[in-house]
């Protein structure tokens, strides 16, 4: 078998890479037929109709095209490629037990990928466990069947079972607020387990229960959702053994007086759901695509709509598969559950993330030298679990919601380890060990406090930018309730949305819930009438007949500054040509303080490698500033909440997190308490629901105490 050197490997990943970055770039029929493609054939049990069809159509095809861009690397490895052939069935038409029997006894099937519902995967495992045939099982979540056959090296599941998600529904209603929770559950094998685990769970989380309602089939669903409305619940969590019970569920809500909030299971995130009656602002949770892959947004961009249940497992199904194949060419394993073992093994490699083609690419090459690594697909890290070893160990959930008949992601979740009995709060602790520490002693003194300044950069303009002047006049808004008035905000944007031809809602800048932010606004500078060193002019208040508006502030004024836009290392973008650098920022700071031109100093910074500017601050240990960065200096920041209309990302997820905070501070005022929220406190929500960055504060040390300082003397202005 033909093995490379890993240079001649690096030097043809190189290669495609660069093809890959010119908007023409393909692989040629030519180029594929060159040498023989042997045909893999795999067997495909998913349902069928109508909206399930296009989907898995439409996914297959897109992995088609990533696995047929690496057949140059895959030609240069082995002494032939391969190609992926699929034969269909209709999981929800065929007879499971029929066509499973059959295909686990098909030697020309290389593996079977589905079915999706837990209770035909277990007609299939159990047809499978006879001749060995290697089974991917996309959503597999009852914890019963992990129990058959987990120990089977032809059995591989791709989601943590049902434990997981009962424990992660209970602690959602937990954070609602609710203080009496019910459960509505099927008693076939998908309800099992909720029942199992629910009453333990949630007497470990500190809720009170409510009652468990079970149904037998269509028989008694009627009246026992009825009864689970009526029972006096805050929230009822559901776990419906099929999408069709779920219209039912709704109806008898709608017919409740109590109309408790009700929180689904992951088969209710399914296109069907949304054509029923009563489905608006339903949430939920269900397995999902791993925020930090860029699946997610691939997908977005690719198809116009969010993944929806199985579609990322699915498609790392066929991932595994195709480096299984590739392991086998190369002669590192006599037969295919070998070389899926060799695949998913958790290595001491380096991780990295491998769907997307030039990923797949790299992983080839690693396997043609028996090199394997940590390797995350769709759905995330695809390390199985070492006791079982068929049982991927960690899952990404989305917690959703349906807003205007659309599934909208709302908070991406995930839990370590597989022991739910002993790790309950595991999901919503995530990473914690990777948070900064903060200290808690040290004295600073400040003058009084006597004024504020506000200075709002969107530093990016287009509409395919439209989040970042959306971020901004979010935050204006919030200021000018808060008390700001335009004296003493500097307001620097583009302003080429409101009037865009490609606003479908004309005069109009909208939040992702709809609110029109604007309203009343003052913009001081459009983004093409500065410099990026005109940001030192405007801090150190030095006006000109260009630059009009400054801040005049002194060492009695406190001075915040919101930055949205983008960024690379050591730079934020300033527009398409221009950047606010590490040492225009290091400059600004320390002439600020030697001017005595603010008291205390907030920088709050959404861009990608913000960390690296920032660094400045801490570099010089400039006393009373402080930033915190929607990225390290080494990460990208995230978009969020994709909008189809407007064929736009809304927000920004760190963005998106921190204004909802600000909006809970003017809850605060609204309800005449004290407006404040510790910096601690902030961090630690930034950093958790972040995902797909880390939040980082930069200079804490020369600032404050940052447990007990907070963040009202930067947004409620000084009368």
């Amino acid at each position: 078998m033909k093995k490379i050197l890993f240079l001649s490997c690096f030097l043809l990943l190189a290669s495609l890479f660069c093809t890959a970055c010119s908007e023409n770039s393909s692989t040629s029929e030519s180029s594929s037929e060159a040498f023989p493609l042997k045909k893999v054939k795999i067997a495909m049990i998913l349902p069928r109709d109508e909206i399930n069809a296009k989907r898995y159509d439409r996914l297959v095809n897109w992995f088609d095209e990533n696995l047929s861009k690496t057949r140059q690397v895959m030609q240069t490895l082995t002494d032939s490629a391969f190609t992926f052939e699929y034969e269909w069935y209709d999981e929800n038409t065929v007879n499971i037990d029929s066509v499973s029997r059959a295909l686990a006894k098909r030697k020309d099937i290389f593996a079977i990928v589905g079915p999706r519902k837990s209770s035909n995967v277990d007609i299939a495992a159990s047809n499978c466990a006879r001749t060995g045939k290697t089974l991917f099982a996309p959503t597999a979540t009852s914890a019963e069947i992990i129990r058959k056959y987990a120990h089977k090296k032809w059995f591989w599941a791709l989601s943590e079972t049902d434990i997981t998600q009962s424990e992660l529904l209970i602690a959602q209603a937990q954070a609602y607020g609710a203080k009496k929770i019910s459960l509505l559950s099927s008693d076939g094998i998908i309800g099992k387990t909720f029942v199992d685990w629910f009453a333990f769970q949630a007497k470990e989380l500190g809720v009170e229960i409510g009652k468990i309602h079970t149904y037998n089939g269509a028989e008694n669903l009627e009246t026992t959702a009825k009864a689970a409305m009526d029972d006096e619940s805050d929230i009822v969590i559901v776990a419906p053994e099929k999408k069709e019970d779920v219209e039912v569920i709704l109806q008898a809500r709608q017919k409740s007086r109590n109309k408790p909030i009700l929180q689904f299971s992951d088969v209710a995130f399914a296109p069907a759901i949304l054509t029923y009656e009563g489905s608006e602002g339903i949430e939920g949770t269900s397995m999902y695509a791993d925020p930090e892959s860029g699946f997610e947004i691939a997908y977005e961009v690719q198809f116009g709509e969010v993944p929806v249940n199985s579609e990322a497992q699915v498609y790392d199904a066929l991932l595994i598969l195709a480096f299984a194949e590739t392991d086998i060419l190369n002669g590192n394993a006599s037969d295919l559950d070998e070389a899926i073992t060799h695949v998913v093994a958790d290595s001491a490699k380096s991780e990295y993330i491998a769907w997307d083609y030039e990923g797949m690419s790299r992983t080839m090459a690693g396997i043609a030298s028996s090199d394997y690594y940590n390797i995350r697909g769709a759905s995330g890290k695809l390390n199985f679990d070492s006791e079982n070893g068929s049982v991927v160990t960690q899952s990404i959930y989305c917690h959703w919601m349906i807003y205007e008949g659309k599934f909208l992601p709302l908070e991406y979740i995930s839990a370590t380890g597989s022991n739910r009995t002993s790790a309950t709060l595991a999901s919503w602790n995530w990473n914690t060990t990777k948070m900064q520490k903060f200290n808690e002693g040290g004295k600073f003194t400040y003058p009084e406090h006597k004024s504020n300044y506000a200075l709002l950069v969107a530093a990016s303009k287009t509409w395919e930018n439209y989040r970042h002047q959306a971020d901004i006049l979010n935050v204006y808004q919030i200021l000018k309730y808060l008390g700001y008035d335009d004296d003493h905000i500097v307001l620097i944007m583009e302003d080429d949305l409101a009037e865009n031809p490609q606003n479908p809602h004309m005069g109009e800048v909208r939040r992702h819930d709809g609110q029109n932010l604007y309203v009343d606004v003052n913009v001081d500078y459009k983004l093409k009438d500065l410099e990026s060193g005109d940001i030192v002019k405007i801090l150190m208040g030095q006006k000109s007949t260009r630059l009009k508006h400054v801040i005049d502030a002194d060492s009695s004024t406190d001075v915040l500054v919101y930055w949205s836009g983008h960024g690379t290392p050591n730079f934020l973008a300033w527009g398409e040509k221009s950047a606010f650098t590490y040492n225009q920022m290091e400059t600004a700071l320390k002439e600020l303080h030697e001017s005595a031109k603010y008291r205390k100093m907030l920088w709050l910074i959404e861009a990608c490698f913000s960390a690296s500017v920032c660094a400045a601050a801490e570099d010089s240990e400039i006393p009373g500033v402080m930033c915190i960065t929607a990225a390290n200096e080494n990460e990208t920041s995230k978009a969020d909440v994709y909008n189809n209309d407007y064929g736009v990302y809304m927000t920004n997820r760190f963005t998106e997190i921190l204004t909802g905070l600000l909006s809970e501070v003017v809850a605060k005022k609204q309800a005449g308490e004290t407006p404040d929220m510790q910096f601690s406190d902030i961090y630690y929500h930034l950093f958790k629901y972040s995902l797909g960055s880390h939040v980082t504060v930069v200079n804490a040390s020369n600032f404050d105490n940052l447990y007990t300082a907070g963040i009202r003397e930067f947004i409620v202005p000084m009368k």
